[in-house]
């Protein structure tokens, strides 16, 4: 039983320092991957806040310059000479003409150039109208809105329920191009105003936000408001890239009241709008502050996350950024920790074997020295 007992001894010992190196590998390499994952989700969350201060940045540029345009601002105002001919009944009148008269289906009215009846009115829609679908199908925008100083919307490109109703006092008042229009005649020509996306009701209830900028006459006085209807497309598109994510990376933003203001990469269901979420990181991006750190999200998974705050003008979106915390434990990494356990345990082995043999060597050498004569 005794010669036994040191080969036993030697496979324990070399056993426990392998479990603990093994350990100590996995813990460091873990660390390190940690570092270079929260490393590429921060460079990651930069480039797409960058991307999406880019779009609205480029959008209000876009519709300043439109508002400036010698076209835009002629056409207003022989929209405003026209309207004005029509009389009192003049928003009940056009609207019949190009809504509920309009021959083409509800999404195609955009299609129809002008009424045939020779009015000012229609002399003015035909000649805007070639250019507003230019405008609207070059820079990606829905719709085109030409709005009168006292709220009158005089003018949009697809013909839906807000063409002819007065955003001061009318039933959209209250909308995101209300405040919109609102905003732009305060700024006075000086900014673009943008909203946050709404279920906008003349749109079947689609999520749209608005931009708008004022046009402004002379003596710099506000004559009227150019304004684009947003889809959420461009957004979608900017977060959709997910190179370097992984396979359970996503970006998302999330507005102040927690409601998510994109599409969530992994929902079959629309989310925009229709999913509040709520977590730390997304209430540490409310508060204007950015980061990093591990955080359980609403499906009870550990996730990397790194967030920021996104600025728009009165709103703060919170973009984020996250991962799952298990994805980032990848097998090679495991491998090489077994690995490095597994020769630690030889070399104690090896190490063990070759001091004992040593040691018997010289343990029978002193016996047989003893038992010479």
């Amino acid at each position: 039983m005794r010669k036994f007992l040191a080969p036993l001894l030697i496979l324990a010992v070399a056993a426990v320092a392998g479990l603990v190196t093994q350990h100590q590998v996995r813990t460091y390499q873990n660390e390190e991957v940690e570092k270079r994952a929260f490393t590429r989700l921060q460079l990651f969350l930069g480039l797409r806040k960058t991307a999406l201060e880019d779009h609205f940045r480029s959008s209000g540029s876009d519709v300043r310059a439109m508002s400036r345009n010698t076209m835009v601002q002629l056409t207003l105002s022989h929209l405003q000479t026209a309207w004005s001919a029509e009389g009192e009944e003049a928003s009940a009148l056009l609207r019949a003409d190009y809504i509920t008269k309009n021959p083409f289906p509800v999404d195609k009215r955009d299609r129809y150039a002008a009424v045939p009846d020779g009015s000012d009115y229609s002399l003015a829609h035909q000649q805007f109208q070639p250019w507003a679908r230019r405008f609207v199908r070059h820079f990606g925008y829905y719709d085109l809105f030409l709005i009168a100083a006292d709220g009158t919307v005089l003018y949009t490109f697809k013909k839906e329920d807000d063409f002819g109703t007065n955003l001061t006092i009318g039933p959209y008042s209250s909308s995101a191009l209300g405040y919109t229009f609102a905003a732009a005649k305060r700024f006075g020509g000086r900014k673009t105003a943008f909203s946050d996306f709404e279920e906008y009701a003349p749109s079947d209830g689609a999520p749209a936000a608005f931009a708008g900028s004022a046009i402004v006459g002379k003596n710099d006085a506000v004559i009227g408001v150019f304004a684009v209807q947003m889809p959420s497309a461009p957004i979608e598109k900017i977060l959709d890239f997910n190179e370097g994510l992984g396979k359970t990376g996503h970006t998302y933003v999330v507005g102040p009241d927690n409601l998510l203001r994109s599409q969530l990469r992994f929902s079959s269901t629309p989310t925009l709008l229709k999913q509040q979420v709520k977590s730390v990181s997304i209430t540490r991006a409310h508060g204007g502050f950015s980061g990093t750190h591990i955080v359980t999200n609403s499906a009870g998974e550990k996730v990397l996350s790194a967030y920021a705050p996104l600025e728009l003008q009165t709103e703060r979106w919170a973009l984020v950024a996250e991962h799952t915390q298990s994805e980032n434990l990848e097998a090679v990494e495991s491998r090489w920790a077994l690995a490095a356990g597994g020769l630690v345990a030889l070399v104690t082995v090896l190490v063990l074997f070759a001091f004992l043999s040593l040691l018997s060597a010289h343990t029978n050498g002193v016996q047989r020295t003893k038992a010479e004569p």
